[in-house]
């Protein structure tokens, strides 16, 4: 029995040797990871604050001004011409005016009863720029021009411009190809004023006036 206790006595003292001289580590207890507060659930984004509408956010630029209309040429040599006045689309290439016609307009009950009446009508076409450059009317060779105002309008307002323009182009393509075909085949002739058929020949067709061109 001493031998046991001499051998654990030599053990606890080689032990308590070596620690003291710092040659045996005894391992640290393990320490959780330094770190800051435990963070909580990311807030919400603040909501983006609604920007009030523009009195511009539903109109488009455009330019105002007058120009002289005439139906014919006959009545534009004869000063037959009104002043009319006309809008010009920038960012659509358009030009929109409007005519007050004074038409007759038949009773829908009664076709055969009715009256005249006045009513606005807009016309809409492609325009490099605005017709606001014209010649005198008392003398063509002095150019004229009228200022443009700045204004805007609805842009609802514009689209249907623009779809206006594009019915009307296709218009003019229809009368001009439906025309041409009618005519060329003699299915409607042209005649002049004292009721004589003009050739559609060219050849025979009497040069133009010069002073006409």
């Amino acid at each position: 029995m001493s031998r046991r206790v001499a051998r654990i006595s030599a053990v606890l003292l080689a032990f308590a040797t070596a620690l003291l001289a710092g040659r045996l580590v005894v391992p640290a207890a393990a320490e959780p990871p330094i770190s800051g507060p435990v963070p909580g659930p990311a807030p919400a984004p603040a909501p983006t604050p609604k920007t009030a509408p523009t009195p511009d956010a539903d109109t488009v630029p455009a330019k105002r001004y007058r120009v002289p209309m005439a139906d014919s040429a006959l009545e534009w040599a004869h000063g037959a011409y009104t002043w009319v006045e006309e809008l010009y689309l920038p960012a659509q290439g358009l030009v929109a005016n409007v005519r007050w016609n004074y038409t007759w307009k038949a009773d829908a009950s009664d076709p055969t009863k009715g009256d005249f009446v006045t009513a606005p009508h807009m016309t809409a076409f492609a325009s490099a720029k605005p017709r606001n450059q014209y010649r005198d009317l008392a003398d063509t060779t002095v150019p004229r021009e009228n200022p443009l105002e700045d204004i805007r309008i609805p842009k609802a307002l514009a689209d249907e411009i623009v779809v206006l323009a594009d019915l009307t182009r296709r218009v003019d393509e229809a009368k001009t190809r439906l025309g041409a075909a009618a005519a060329d085949a003699k299915w409607l002739r042209r005649f002049n004023p004292e009721g004589g058929e003009i050739s559609a020949d060219p050849s025979a067709v009497p040069p133009p006036n010069p002073a006409m061109k």
